[in-house]
């Protein structure tokens, strides 16, 4: 037979076993240690007092009897998540299969109870004719067997294996006995995140990536949305009263574990309170009179005094901000999800990337980057560099009027080598890859100045080497005692110069003529089909007035100890001034590529303005992205990427214009930065824009804002003293200013409202 069971308890401290759950139970109950605000008052008008309460370990619910509870709750038509999962499930499991599970994956699902649901994605792994291993986790041993065993007399061509234990066991035991080569693909269903506090649930997360998961490695995960009072409340105390034993015989189960009749039910209620401010659903036990509760082995007694509640249980419910602050402090990302008819719960797609860059929100902007900051950006060069592009192609020019792959390998460590040795005696490679060709479009022969081309490049095991050498001393930087402040100015440079960096190196993979570039190793996002033309964009009326623009950073202020330390920025972000901004009209969102489409179409495809970004096979248009073309049906709705002759061209024909840097900042001072902008390869693709919206949005993150403003220096402009040609080499009115960053922008340039970008 197919099927086998492993008893995990008592691999980790957090295992199931009565010596545990006993402790758990004693040390929870006997200290009011939980915050209580009671949400009902607030609900009416009232302004409650915060209490502390006893609480109760939730784990006290899953015994047998509280499983087969809780499965029929499952089937109560109040309590709507599970319906909603299973239509999910049903509609989305042959793509999930097709798109996420290969031969010799392994598929983990955490709190495995009841099959019903899972029966859909192993139907479509027989169909598929995949070889799949399906390990199931549950605290139960006899409902893993009973519901494993019908399954894998279903299902034959799938392995089933029963991991009977705890969360922490299994983690551990799939850490030990899962090769790291294998895929895995973990599935957590009924929306079981809300039974951990939002930092509980970061801190799982974080276990689960740290513990089980490869680069690469999915997470899919239900999480129910902060629905209405009404909806939630009903679902968690049904009108059919199954909420209610199910939670009761948690007591039942206290007196089984400890052998004693500690808890007389019949003493207490269930009280179930949605808590809309804190967006999750609160339960209790309520003391329906004044009573002691005795521990007679362990000589411990806990008195109770009638209407005491005692906490056991909370569900949090997610809102989309509160996801992506989970993947962003977690350190996951996300594929996309889908979602039930109702719009009342979402399934969602987690991966553990590669690379991860953490978003700042502009409180944290100021300091210098960390080690594990500077870590993370040499992981995403050295996968561009070493991975992506094949040692073979280093001497490729993806791009006729830029240097060889090669260049760039050595470009970024030579830029920090001659930025932290400035007054040391520069050396061959700091010469050569200094700095690398911008040329001025209009006549390529003429270019800014660069560093002399070599008569031969480097054996690329040298650069490597070298590479490694200037890391090795930025590291020794980071780890000193105390950075001063030109130190840190240099550090905070090179990081964010090795961020731009990273940016165009991958614009000029996507652009470059072949088709063999495709990331293999990540998985590819969720695709939704999207109507070729949203409706129109509405347009935001703006009044004006006085804007700040810049910012007061000077470099000559970093050897002045009477100069308090300011946020950085490049030259051409100062100084700080105000400008006058006259009442304008904004659309709500970027044009999409099938608006852009549509103009094609009425100019008959010119070939002049068709966007260096698409690409065309057979009658079917695509757009380059990180994992090869996307069909255009995929990416109607991502904000078109082109230029700003074609931007022009598309304003003209809508007799409209592009925005001047001043009004995008306007517009960008009306808009909050939220957790959900697509910067920082929180997703490696555009996101859809938002069609319907009463303000201005997706200014910041899946394309850069093009405006027609030319580069110039503000009024009193002060030229770096470190990096001089950074930005003056450009004042020649053939650069533009663009705004807001993209889906590859690193968190401190998107998130900086300062900073100013070009493009020619």
């Amino acid at each position: 037979m197919n099927l086998q069971i492993v008893d995990v308890r008592g691999l980790t401290k957090s295992s199931n076993t009565d010596v545990n759950m006993k402790d758990s139970i004693i040390k929870a109950i006997s200290t009011k240690s939980v915050p209580f605000t009671d949400s009902r008052v607030v609900r009416k008008g009232g302004v409650p007092d915060t209490v502390m309460v006893r609480s109760l370990p939730t784990m006290i619910l899953y015994d047998d009897k509280g499983l087969e509870l809780f499965d029929k709750i499952t089937y109560s038509e109040d309590y709507y998540l599970t319906n909603a999962e299973i239509e999910i499930l049903k509609e989305y499991s042959t793509d999930m299969v097709r798109d996420y599970i290969q031969d010799g994956d392994v598929l983990i699902e955490l709190g495995a109870g009841a099959m019903r649901k899972t029966k859909y994605i192993l139907e479509a792994i027989t169909e598929s004719k995949k070889s799949v291993t399906y390990y199931a986790v549950d605290l139960a041993n006899d409902s893993l067997r009973e519901s494993l065993k019908p399954l894998a007399d279903s299902y034959p061509a799938v392995k089933f294996v029963g991991l009977w234990g705890t969360y922490h066991d299994s983690l551990h035991w799939i850490q030990s006995n899962i090769p790291s080569s294998t895929r895995k693909r973990f599935l957590w269903l009924g929306s079981s995140i809300g039974n951990l506090s939002r930092q509980e649930a970061v801190d799982f997360f974080k276990m689960v990536k740290d513990t089980a998961l490869n680069a690469g490695d999915l997470f899919w995960c239900g999480i129910d949305r902060r629905n209405s009072f009404e909806t939630v409340s009903l679902a968690y105390n049904d009108r059919q009263g199954i909420s209610r034993a199910f939670s009761l015989n948690g007591l039942t189960n206290i007196n089984t574990i400890f052998k004693s009749n500690i808890f007389n039910v019949d003493d207490y209620e269930f009280v179930s309170i949605y808590n809309e401010i804190e967006g999750r659903h609160e339960a209790y036990f309520e003391s329906k009179t004044d009573q002691t509760v005795t521990f007679t082995n362990e000589g411990k007694q806990i008195a109770l005094k009638k209407g005491e509640l005692i906490s056991f249980e909370y569900s949090y419910k997610y809102s989309e901000l509160e996801v992506a602050d989970l993947l962003d402090k977690a350190q996951l990302s996300s594929l996309g999800k889908w979602s039930d008819t109702t719009n009342r719960y979402d399934f969602h797609i987690f991966y553990k990337p590669i690379f991860f860059f953490k978003k700042q929100l502009r409180n944290d902007l100021n300091h210098v980057p960390s080690l594990e900051e500077w870590e993370s950006i040499w992981i995403t060069t050295d996968f561009l560099t070493t991975k992506w592009i094949d040692s073979s192609r280093y001497q490729v020019q993806p791009i006729d009027l830029r240097r060889p792959y090669i260049f760039y390998l050595g470009h970024l460590p030579g830029f920090l080598d001659i930025q932290l040795a400035k007054l040391l005696i520069l050396d061959y490679y700091s010469e050569i890859f200094e700095r690398g060709i911008d040329p001025i479009m209009e006549d390529p022969t003429q270019i800014h100045p660069h560093s002399k081309a070599p008569d031969q490049w480097p054996n690329f095991e040298d650069i490597y080497a070298y590479r490694d050498v200037v890391r090795d001393r930025c590291r020794k930087v980071i780890k000193s005692s105390s950075i001063s402040k030109p130190v840190a100015r240099c550090l905070t440079m090179c990081y964010e110069h090795e961020a731009m960096h990273i940016e165009t190196l991958l614009y000029m993979l996507m652009q470059e003529n072949r088709n063999n570039y495709i990331l293999r190793e990540l998985p590819i996002p969720v695709l939704k089909a999207e109507p070729m033309v949203l409706a129109g964009a509405s347009w935001i009326p703006m009044a004006g007035g006085v804007l700040e623009m810049g910012q007061d950073d000077y470099e000559v202020d970093d050897f002045d100890p009477s100069k308090a330390s300011v946020r950085f920025g490049w030259d051409i972000e100062g100084p700080s001034h105000k400008v006058e901004v006259l009442p304008f009209e904004i659309q709500h969102r970027p044009v999409t590529c099938g608006e852009y489409f549509a103009f094609l179409m009425k100019v008959s495809f010119k070939d002049d303005l068709i966007p260096m970004s698409w690409t065309k096979a057979g009658s079917e248009w695509y757009v380059k992205s990180m994992y090869g073309p996307i069909l255009m049906k995929y990416a109607v709705n991502w904000p078109v990427s082109t230029s700003l002759y074609h931007a022009k061209q598309y304003a003209l024909h809508h007799g409209a214009d592009i925005a001047t840097e001043a009004q995008i900042c306007f517009a960008q001072t009306t808009v909050k930065q939220m957790i959900t902008d697509n910067h920082s390869f929180s997703s490696l693709i555009p996101k859809p824009v938002q069609a319907n919206a009463s303000c201005v949005t997706d200014l910041i993150g899946s394309g850069w804002e093009l405006t027609k403003t030319p580069l110039a220096p503000f009024d009193g402009f002060v030229k770096s003293i470190l990096y001089p040609g950074y930005s003056s080499d450009f004042f020649d009115d053939k650069h533009f200013v663009v705004l807001g960053g993209s889906w590859a922008t690193a968190a401190r340039i998107a998130e900086r409202s300062t900073f100013r970008n070009c493009f020619d």
